[in-house]
């Protein structure tokens, strides 16, 4: 691992190729799990709903690529990336996860105040996490942007699910 002072800017945001050794079948895991629990919630909350908000490209182009691309970019790389590069973000840990992950994290769902209201912009914190652990582990933002797109993809699909057969 580069040492966290030592880092390019290119490393601070995670632009780099993943890491050698990160397990597969976690990530395998985590991509299954991970949509299931997104289809769920998704349709869970989506009944009400019409299911016109869901047939416009635009919509899901963003969903599973703009906002994955620039959230993870944002708060992962730029954010994360920075704590972490001050170092004594990047050792300290509660429960494996970093300090840097956790500012990250709650700085994302804050984020989502803007647009979500509050029980869902704190839902956001859990995968955040998830997201942040990929970023540390892997030193890299690739993994957590496709989390991130599988995430929003399989929620708005349950979503969309549940609008149309409500």
């Amino acid at each position: 691992m580069t040492e966290p002072s030592n880092m390019t800017f290119r490393q601070t945001l995670g632009l780099t190729r993943p890491r050698q050794g990160l397990a597969p079948w976690w990530l395998f895991w985590l991509l299954g799990v991970g949509s299931i629990i997104g289809i769920w919630l998704g349709w869970f909350s989506g009944a009400g709903r019409g299911v016109s908000e869901y047939s416009n490209t635009l919509f899901w182009v963003s969903v599973i690529l703009y906002y994955p691309l620039l959230e993870e970019l944002l708060f992962r790389g730029a954010l994360q990336g920075a704590l972490l590069r001050w170092g004594c973000w990047s050792r300290r840990k509660l429960l494996g996860v970093s300090g840097a992950n956790l500012i990250a994290s709650v700085a994302f769902a804050a984020a989502h105040l803007v647009y979500q209201d509050p029980l869902w912009a704190m839902a956001v914190f859990a995968p955040s996490l998830i997201f942040g652990f990929y970023r540390d582990y892997s030193e890299s933002v690739y993994y957590p942007i496709v989390l991130h797109a599988l995430w929003n993809g399989s929620f708005f699909l349950g979503r969309m699910f549940s609008a149309a057969i409500s």
